[in-house]
């Protein structure tokens, strides 16, 4: 038995916890400025709540929960797997001004809500040395006197896939043996022949079959396009050697 009340608009008071696909029965209880209560029965919520919901004409499916319409039965069900892990709710969303859209929130950049096959979490370690050498300033202008430079010594990567039956690795560790290591220029050389041997691996065009935590079929088009993209981000962000060690040196 699900009971929602009505102040301004229907809102849940107490939803049945019994799964979608049991017969529920959907009572309104309206009460008088005398306390005297009273429990309708809603026949169809679809025909409650569309005018309030939707422009569409056509019988939508509702969350008990939330109220929110949903096309299909099994958009519904999926849907309440998640909403029935939070309390029940009415959602109200702000209402825009008269011939203005300024108090809504529009989030337009989708293809960031989609997963990337990898990604490459990277930390330094570094020693401070002073800078010998130093060139005298104008003492007429302002300026920033540098005294110490960040010199890296070590440096840890570890590439984490989507899925770690598709790839796995161990996390990288390199220190600074001699004077003359290039720690930026080995982390580069290491990092980007990584990415190559990522890319060879996948580069065939075959299905690959996810385990059942990830669930579906990755078509490897789409995998490798990511990759690609992956190393382009790489040599364009890092500029292979320059840039990086310029952001790390502070020269």
């Amino acid at each position: 038995m699900n009971v929602f009340g009505y102040e301004g608009g229907i809102y849940p008071l107490r939803i049945s916890e019994q799964p979608v696909g049991t017969n529920h029965v959907d009572l309104s209880l309206i009460a008088n400025e005398e306390g005297m209560q009273h429990y309708c029965w809603i026949k169809s919520m679809s025909k409650l709540l569309s005018s309030q919901k939707s422009k569409n004409e056509r019988k939508q499916q509702y969350c008990r929960r939330c109220l929110n319409p949903l096309r299909f039965k099994d958009s519904l069900k999926e849907h309440v797997e998640y909403c029935s892990n939070n309390e029940a709710v009415r959602i109200i969303y702000p209402k825009p001004r008269e011939g203005s859209d300024a108090d809504l929130l529009k989030f337009k950049n989708t293809n960031r809500f989609m997963r990337v096959p990898f990604v490459v979490y990277a930390y330094f370690e570094a020693f401070m040395e002073p800078i010998r050498n130093m060139c005298q300033p104008n003492p007429r202008e302002s300026y920033t006197a540098s005294y110490q430079k960040h010199t890296p010594s070590s440096f840890c990567y570890y590439i984490k896939c989507f899925d770690d039956d598709v790839y796995s690795k161990e996390p990288v560790t390199v220190t600074k043996e001699k004077e003359d290591d290039d720690i930026a220029q080995i982390f580069v050389d290491m990092l980007q022949a990584d990415i190559k041997d990522i890319y060879t691996k996948f580069k065939e065009k075959r299905k690959w079959y996810l385990t059942k935590t990830t669930k579906g079929i990755l078509r490897n088009q789409r995998f490798v396009t990511h990759v690609r993209n992956l190393l382009k981000l790489v040599k364009k962000k890092l500029e292979i050697t320059k840039g990086l060690k310029k952001t790390l040196l502070g020269s």
